[in-house]
């Protein structure tokens, strides 16, 4: 459960869950009502997205790299249709205080990238759902589909 605090602050609360356990089962259910109250019981799973992750750490630099290859999202409604961006990949670089000058900032910005902000859950749901607003992230999306 993320929580933001400020633009520069997000609490995290963290559950254990078995790798291959799918959907929300009954001590999650504890849990997050323990973090967001009674609301808990009204989640219901959405939008599946797998994918392959690297993690890299710099030893020189406060920095951390998640690599995500091989992007495939999929919905249980019929209406629904999979969409796979297995030809992208989606770098998220964490560090503090922001630096440009950093070895993987230069090799993205080196190899012709742009560095924008997206979060896989939302673009999916906007993939996938087009009755959904989008009007935020269609320059995101729009940029992917050039892709």
């Amino acid at each position: 459960v993320k929580t933001k605090r400020n633009e520069a602050v997000t609490d995290k609360q963290r559950l254990p869950i078995d790798y291959g356990c799918e959907g929300i089962q009954p001590g999650h259910l504890d849990f997050l009502r323990q973090h967001i109250g009674p609301m808990a019981s009204e989640l219901r799973p959405q939008i599946p997205i797998t994918y392959r992750r690297i993690s890299l750490l710099g030893l020189e630099s406060d920095e951390r790299v998640t690599i995500d290859l091989g992007l495939r999202t999929s919905g249980d409604a019929d209406d629904v249709v999979a969409r796979t961006l297995g030809h992208l990949a989606v770098i998220e670089v964490k560090q503090w205080p922001y630096c440009v000058r950093t070895p993987i900032m230069r090799a993205v910005r080196g190899a012709g990238h742009r560095i924008m902000s997206m979060s896989k859950y939302i673009v999916s749901l906007a993939l996938m759902r087009p009755e959904l607003c989008r009007n935020r992230l269609q320059a995101a999306i729009r940029k992917l589909e050039r892709i």
